[in-house]
């Protein structure tokens, strides 16, 4: 099966695209283990609260993703500035998200940068 640009092999393309995936569910997946933990033994989160925490972040990555991002890069075409652009966003976020247990007293406002940070 030829490749739309004979530059780039469909191979290629294909182990760059499914070694981003697997690093990146690997971070979620690492993250995301353990987050309603922190919330709910650390924070001391109602199971209603921590579920609202978890499950906002994800809808609004969703919205940003088909809204924001989606028509950004297909507007500019510049995918993998964006791609490398979001995951450093990303990282930058699980960082302060470790980082808000001794910033931020008010566990409301510990709710709501788990959900800034991890919209991205």
């Amino acid at each position: 099966m030829p490749s739309i640009n004979p530059k780039i092999s469909l191979r290629g393309t294909f182990l760059g695209l499914s070694s981003f995936q697997m690093l990146a569910m690997f971070r979620r997946g690492m993250f995301y283990t353990y987050l309603s933990i922190y919330m709910r033994d650390f924070l001391l989160l109602s199971v209603t609260e921590t579920t609202l925490y978890i499950t906002l972040p994800m809808l609004m990555s969703v919205i940003f993703q088909n809204f924001v991002w989606g028509p950004l890069s297909d507007k500019f075409q510049k995918r993998r500035t964006f791609i490398i652009l979001g995951e450093v966003l990303a990282g930058i976020g699980t960082v302060t998200v470790w980082f808000v247990h001794s910033i931020v007293s008010n566990l409301l406002i510990a709710g709501y940068v788990f959900i800034i940070a991890l919209t991205f």
